[in-house]
Protein backbone atom coordinates (compact mmCIF):
# COMPACT_ATOMS: atom_id res chain seq x y z
CA UNK A 1 0.00 0.00 0.00
CA UNK A 2 0.90 3.58 -0.57
CA UNK A 3 -0.35 6.52 1.75
CA UNK A 4 -0.23 10.08 0.73
CA UNK A 5 -0.75 12.99 2.85
CA UNK A 6 -1.83 16.37 1.51
CA UNK A 7 -1.95 19.15 3.98
CA UNK A 8 -3.13 22.54 3.48
CA UNK A 9 -4.98 25.55 5.30
CA UNK A 10 -8.51 26.48 5.25
CA UNK A 11 -8.66 30.34 6.48
CA UNK A 12 -11.92 31.44 5.77
CA UNK A 13 -13.99 28.15 6.73
CA UNK A 14 -14.80 27.32 10.45
CA UNK A 15 -14.53 24.01 11.62
CA UNK A 16 -18.35 23.29 11.08
CA UNK A 17 -18.46 24.00 7.12
CA UNK A 18 -14.71 22.37 6.69
CA UNK A 19 -16.26 19.26 7.67
CA UNK A 20 -19.56 19.59 5.74
CA UNK A 21 -17.05 19.98 2.84
CA UNK A 22 -15.14 16.82 4.15
CA UNK A 23 -19.25 15.12 4.66
CA UNK A 24 -19.98 16.38 1.10
CA UNK A 25 -16.53 14.80 -0.82
CA UNK A 26 -17.01 11.45 0.65
CA UNK A 27 -19.17 10.06 -2.21
CA UNK A 28 -16.51 11.52 -4.96
CA UNK A 29 -13.24 10.08 -2.68
CA UNK A 30 -15.02 6.57 -2.24
CA UNK A 31 -15.05 6.41 -5.99
CA UNK A 32 -11.58 7.11 -6.85
CA UNK A 33 -9.58 4.48 -7.97
CA UNK A 34 -7.26 2.82 -5.48
CA UNK A 35 -8.28 4.29 -2.74
CA UNK A 36 -8.33 1.94 0.25
CA UNK A 37 -9.13 4.51 2.69
CA UNK A 38 -9.18 8.41 4.27
CA UNK A 39 -8.58 10.09 7.65
CA UNK A 40 -9.84 13.83 7.48
CA UNK A 41 -7.37 15.89 9.68
CA UNK A 42 -8.16 19.35 11.25
CA UNK A 43 -5.92 21.05 14.01
CA UNK A 44 -8.27 22.65 16.57
CA UNK A 45 -6.00 24.94 17.12
CA UNK A 46 -5.33 26.78 13.48
CA UNK A 47 -6.68 26.25 10.12
CA UNK A 48 -4.42 23.67 9.10
CA UNK A 49 -5.96 20.47 8.40
CA UNK A 50 -4.75 17.11 6.49
CA UNK A 51 -6.28 14.42 4.83
CA UNK A 52 -4.28 10.94 4.99
CA UNK A 53 -5.16 8.52 2.24
CA UNK A 54 -3.97 4.95 1.43
CA UNK A 55 -4.47 3.60 -1.92
CA UNK A 56 -3.49 0.72 -3.25
CA UNK A 57 -0.48 1.35 -4.80
CA UNK A 58 1.57 4.45 -5.66
CA UNK A 59 0.35 4.94 -9.50
CA UNK A 60 -2.84 5.30 -7.95
CA UNK A 61 -1.80 8.25 -5.34
CA UNK A 62 -0.30 9.76 -8.14
CA UNK A 63 -3.12 9.02 -10.69
CA UNK A 64 -5.43 10.93 -7.67
CA UNK A 65 -3.02 14.18 -7.77
CA UNK A 66 -3.28 14.35 -11.66
CA UNK A 67 -6.89 13.85 -11.55
CA UNK A 68 -9.78 16.67 -12.25
CA UNK A 69 -11.46 16.14 -8.39
CA UNK A 70 -7.82 16.84 -7.03
CA UNK A 71 -7.62 20.14 -8.93
CA UNK A 72 -11.35 21.20 -7.92
CA UNK A 73 -11.67 20.53 -4.65
CA UNK A 74 -8.26 20.92 -3.51
CA UNK A 75 -5.29 22.42 -5.66
CA UNK A 76 -7.49 25.04 -7.25
CA UNK A 77 -10.19 25.78 -4.52
CA UNK A 78 -10.07 29.38 -3.38
CA UNK A 79 -11.09 28.51 0.12
CA UNK A 80 -8.04 26.34 0.35
CA UNK A 81 -4.71 27.58 0.27
CA UNK A 82 -0.88 26.25 1.00
CA UNK A 83 -1.24 22.78 -0.38
CA UNK A 84 1.62 20.41 0.16
CA UNK A 85 1.59 16.88 -0.57
CA UNK A 86 4.18 13.70 -0.03
CA UNK A 87 3.88 10.09 -0.21
CA UNK A 88 5.47 7.13 1.25
CA UNK A 89 5.40 3.31 1.02
CA UNK A 90 3.35 1.86 3.99
CA UNK A 91 5.79 -0.69 6.10
CA UNK A 92 2.54 -3.27 5.75
CA UNK A 93 4.45 -5.57 8.26
CA UNK A 94 5.18 -3.48 11.47
CA UNK A 95 1.76 -2.08 10.44
CA UNK A 96 -0.09 -5.28 10.48
CA UNK A 97 1.48 -6.72 13.37
CA UNK A 98 0.45 -3.44 15.77
CA UNK A 99 -3.52 -3.58 14.54
CA UNK A 100 -2.89 -7.04 15.64
CA UNK A 101 -1.69 -6.34 19.24
CA UNK A 102 -3.94 -3.81 19.31
CA UNK A 103 -7.23 -5.61 18.26
CA UNK A 104 -5.78 -8.59 21.09
CA UNK A 105 -5.40 -5.95 23.87
CA UNK A 106 -8.74 -4.57 22.99
CA UNK A 107 -10.53 -8.12 23.23
CA UNK A 108 -9.02 -8.48 26.62
CA UNK A 109 -10.53 -5.75 27.75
Amino acid sequence: MYVQIIEFEVPGLTRVEYEEFCADAVPAIAAVPGVVGKLFLADADSSRCAGIYTFTDRDAAESYLRSELFEVAIATNPAIANVRTRGSELLERPTRALDDTLALAAAAR
